[in-house]
């Protein structure tokens, strides 16, 4: 049962023993489901572009590979806007009203963007340079023959 991921904790405890037989007790505590989420950090027009990439519906199960997910979903959408350094946490909070059920906030820091500040072109390669304001991240070197 644990190794399906159903449950968040599997007890068995044997409470007596009659002559042959072993009387169980067998205590299952389902994965928590999810109440509500929300983002911040970001603005409400990006956090509407989020959850509709997350997909995200109250009452699915929050399980790690869920948390994974969502964690490279929110990612991924930053990297692809220029900002290579963003940072997501995601805190999940047992929700006060309902059991076994949770609500989590998805803590978005988007940092520098990261840009092209120059390229070279000296043949046969091509250098370049990007980083944020005032810095140097990284540098490229290639060849024109891996352009095409």
């Amino acid at each position: 049962m644990w190794d399906q991921k159903l449950f968040s904790d599997v007890q068995i405890t044997a409470t007596k023993f009659v002559e042959d037989k072993v009387f169980l007790d067998i205590y299952l505590q389902e994965q928590p489901r999810l109440s509500s989420f929300s983002f911040s950090g970001v603005s409400k027009t990006e956090a509407d572009d989020l959850t509709d990439k997350v997909k995200l519906i109250r009452g699915m199960e929050v399980t790690s590979n869920m948390l994974s997910r969502t964690q490279k979903i929110i990612t991924d959408h930053f990297v692809n806007k220029g900002y290579l350094n963003s940072e997501v946490e995601i805190i999940q909070k047992p929700d006060s009203v309902m059991p076994n059920y949770s609500t989590l906030e998805m803590k978005v820091q988007k940092n520098s963007k990261v840009k092209i500040r120059d390229m070279v072109f000296e043949v046969p390669y091509v250098t370049v340079h990007f980083g944020t304001t005032g810095t140097n991240l990284g540098l490229l070197v290639f060849s024109y023959g891996n352009l095409l």
